[in-house]
């Protein structure tokens, strides 16, 4: 019964000290975002079109990336976090088949502690987390990669 109650307040604890120690979302939605000295660049990639598809078809598959920059206030890059996607579009309409996500380059102290894709209608989507072990901060980022029915990407 001790060891129950010792866990239940355990758990009790880390669920009420886990909100205080979470910073802001970090919305990568604009070229460059700032949130306490870490700052965002963002790179869209070439579409690469899926080979062997007919140049009569109507509808073309396209796969494309979003890379996020994280970087410090000195410019050094802290880790990057790449948005993959496959899209499939027609002219008057487009969908996202399927999304992952990667991060890379990861600098001393800091882990990745999540991360997921998902996709909605056209875009595919990103959640990532963040941990900077020295001072055990985490910086949920979410960010998405999206198709217009032409084939453009933002």
């Amino acid at each position: 019964m001790k060891k129950l109650l010792k866990y239940f307040l355990c758990l009790v604890l880390s669920i009420s000290i886990l909100p205080s120690i979470l910073p802001n979302n970090i919305y990568a939605n604009d070229d460059i975002i700032q949130d306490e000295n870490l700052n965002i660049e963002i790179e869209i990639g070439e579409p690469v079109y899926q080979k062997g598809i007919s140049t009569y078809s109507t509808t073309k598959t396209v796969s494309n990336y979003k890379k996020y920059y994280y970087k410090n206030d000195k410019g050094e890059t802290l880790w990057i976090a790449t948005l993959t996607g496959t899209f499939e579009y027609n002219g008057s309409t487009s969908k996202c088949l399927s999304a992952s996500v990667s991060v890379s380059n990861i600098s001393s102290g800091w882990q990745v502690f999540s991360k997921k894709a998902s996709t909605s209608g056209n875009q595919a989507k990103a959640s990532v987390i963040m941990r900077y072990t020295p001072a055990m901060s985490l910086y949920p980022v979410n960010f998405t990669l999206s198709c217009s029915p032409t084939g453009s990407f933002y």
